[in-house]
């Protein structure tokens, strides 16, 4: 499955795009302890793993649907990208993967490695992914 997390900047958008950064570093972090405990009866079989991807624009944000069957969700190429950038996360050799526009905001606040170039499917041009360098 997929979870979605947003951060809406109104603030400085270098601040958000760390703050994301951040919390999918804690989210990574928190996962692989879990997996290493041993709370999970079948973590052998069913190793817990994450993968996080970040990317950073504009996006339509609201309800969608008919009255009673209404979902909150975004829309856009932004989220596209990110669902393309995490599907590449473990051929890459990283649970976490920046796109350039999110590279470009933490680059300065954040240690990052460039994991090359790639091409996302619907995209003609390849793009450059990253991730923190730690």
């Amino acid at each position: 499955d997929c979870v979605m997390a947003l951060w809406r900047s109104t603030e400085d958008p270098s601040e958000a795009a760390v703050r994301a950064t951040l919390a999918a570093e804690q989210i990574l972090m928190e996962t692989k302890n879990l997996d290493e405990s041993g709370v999970w009866p079948h973590h052998v079989e069913f190793p817990w793993r994450c993968r996080v991807a970040l990317n950073t624009g504009e996006a339509l944000m609201g309800a969608l649907g008919v009255a009673g069957n209404r979902d909150y969700t975004v829309l856009g190429d932004t989220v596209n990208i990110a669902f393309r950038l995490e599907s590449l996360a473990s051929a890459e050799g990283s649970a976490l993967v920046l796109s350039e526009a999110t590279a470009r905001l933490v680059r300065d606040l954040l240690p990052l490695k460039s994991l090359g170039h790639v091409i996302l499917e619907g995209r003609k041009d390849n793009v450059e992914i990253f991730t923190v360098d730690r």
